[in-house]
């Protein structure tokens, strides 16, 4: 997704705004034509949001209205059938676009855009996002297969309603949704720095920030300098002085419950005791220091965290935010973190550990493989053992380069290089990272390496066209032209196989041609050198040790 904008209507409703990801958009249609006119007014007999369904084999149905100034006919869906993180290395989504139709008067639809999605009947639990235009009308929200709703989204009242058999279960969500964004409009806005002083030292901003601390306190919020090793431990404590059982989104479930089954409140609770984790684990991390080396400390976190019970239930946001406190308590007691992991009861002890696999693949480094090969012991849910097996495949074969080509079109395989070690440094123009990395990291370790025959740098562009590829060749500003520099073709190839989608990334391809290092770690030149010379002794060596008998 894009960046997300935080939009609010009218009504005390806050649509995120984003378009999610798409291969095609739809033209818009035109302005609505309402039959006889605008009906103000509407009455008749009232229907519950909680009939039973009338047709036990009807599928399950998210029925939509969208009201809105905007004459665009399409809504954009995006649904999960295994969410861990909405990212393609981990449970990458499916987007189709949704064609509405104008609605009438006849079905109470009157000046809306009505969209209908029928829930795959082969996926028995998911998640779905919604996005309209520059608005996310749904983001992530729970479904299951035989979901029945009606939600109708009036973006110009800055409403939402909600009808149908499964009407307290989205509405729920949606209130969910609203508590934890208010807990953000509310909260200070924080500036992480190395110090304190010299900060708004300019005219500009020495004056914004004078305002901004005489404005009154009880209606705005004012930003707030974070220094860690200063008060980065009052700023987690501000938050863990609430107990967990005690944060406002608890009283919306209270007021819901007696109208969601028990699976349904099962799974809301995950969510928002994952929320919660999430949120204050984030701000121990910035402190995981100070919680190492003053074990008290770190137990007022973890004990404060203990009001989590683990069971049955589980939800994206649980697996992310118990994921990041068993890191953190893994560093704290000096704990295997995979260990910690498989201490959960199944289904979510499956989930943490394909979480944390997936989503850290590209920094375990030469811990990759032993970690894969735990988690495949471990795991028992077909779909992530699947991935995990998968993954392990890709890692422990020999490299393919398929998709490569040079600055004059013609495709390159790396596998003419067998015997000499290679670092792959991936980047995209416009990257300010990659810039810095290539002119302190890059451009240092290619004068180290300047009497090397034995190690080669490779340069690979993940750009979408050639014409920027190019240009950002000659500004000399991410490569030398001594580099071998080749572009990746994007959709297929190693792009795809080696799930690389943030930059500037590396990877290290060993003289047997198996990738020995990938990661998205900054390293330093002389960093980077040792390594390359230790994968390059002693892969040689058992490179050469491997191909005796073949050419016996």
């Amino acid at each position: 997704m894009k960046k997300i904008l935080l939009i609010c209507l009218l009504g005390g409703v806050c649509l995120l705004g984003s378009k999610l990801r798409a291969q095609s958009r739809v033209a818009g249609s035109p302005g609505d034509d309402h039959l006889h006119g605008s009906i103000p007014n509407r009455s008749g007999e009232t229907r519950s949001d909680t009939l039973p369904d009338l047709d036990p084999k009807e599928n399950g149905m998210l029925y939509l209205e969208i009201k809105s100034s905007v004459a665009s006919d399409t809504l954009w869906i995006t649904y999960w059938d295994h969410l861990l993180r909405d990212s393609p290395e981990v449970t990458p989504g499916h987007t189709i676009p949704l064609l509405g139709d104008k609605g009438t008067y006849f079905e109470g639809s009157s000046g809306t855009k009505v969209f209908s999605w029928e829930i795959p009947q082969e996926i028995q639990k998911g998640y779905v996002s919604l996005a309209f235009e520059e608005n996310t009308l749904a983001n992530k929200w729970s479904f299951s297969a035989g979901d029945r709703v009606r939600i109708r989204f009036d973006l110009q009242r800055g409403q939402l309603l909600f009808g149908g058999p499964k009407a307290a279960y989205y509405r729920t969500q949606h209130h969910l949704d609203q508590t934890f964004l208010e807990e953000q409009f509310n909260s200070d806005p924080i500036l992480i720095a190395s110090r304190s002083e010299g900060l708004f030292s300019d005219p500009n901003s020495h004056a914004a920030y004078q305002k901004a601390i005489s404005q009154p306190q009880d209606l705005h919020v004012r930003m707030k300098v974070l220094v860690p090793n200063q008060n980065g431990w009052d700023h987690l404590q501000h938050y863990i002085s609430l107990p967990i059982i005690q944060h406002p989104a608890w009283n919306i479930l209270n007021q819901n419950s007696q109208d969601l089954t028990e699976t349904e409140k099962g799974e809301l609770i995950a969510r928002v005791y994952g929320q919660i984790l999430d949120t204050a684990t984030k701000r121990a991390e910035l402190i995981a220091d100070q919680l190492i080396q003053d074990q008290k400390k770190g137990q007022v976190f973890l004990d404060w965290s203990k009001d989590y019970k683990a069971n049955q239930s589980s939800h994206p946001l649980l697996v992310q935010g118990l994921t990041r406190l068993e890191l953190l308590r893994s560093k704290i007691h000096q704990e295997q973190i995979l260990n910690r992991l498989s201490q959960y009861p199944r289904p979510i002890k499956d989930e943490l550990i394909g979480y944390f696999l997936l989503s850290n693949y590209n920094r375990l480094e030469e811990n990759l493989e032993d970690y894969l090969r735990t988690g495949i012991d471990e795991v028992n849910s077909p779909w992530i053992k699947n991935r995990l097996e998968q993954l392990f495949e890709v890692q422990s074969g020999p490299f393919l380069s398929e998709g490569l080509v040079d600055p004059f079109g013609q495709k390159v395989d790396l596998s003419q290089y067998e015997g000499k070690t290679l670092l792959l440094h991936f980047w995209i123009s416009g990257c300010k990272f990659c810039r810095d990395d290539y002119q302190k990291a890059l451009k240092p370790l290619e004068e180290l390496l300047a009497s090397s025959k034995d190690i080669l740098l490779v340069t690979v562009n993940a750009d979408g066209g050639e014409a920027s590829w190019k240009a950002s060749l000659e500004t000399g500003h991410y490569c030398s032209p001594q580099m071998l520099n080749l572009r990746a073709l994007k959709g297929f190839g190693v792009l795809e196989r080696y799930k690389i989608h943030s930059f500037p990334q590396k990877m290290i391809i060993g003289p047997d041609s198996k990738v020995k290092l990938q990661t998205l770690d900054k390293m330093g030149a002389k960093q980077l050198f040792h390594l390359l010379n230790r994968f390059q002794t002693n892969s040689a060596l058992s490179f050469s040790q491997t191909q005796t008998p073949n050419k016996l």
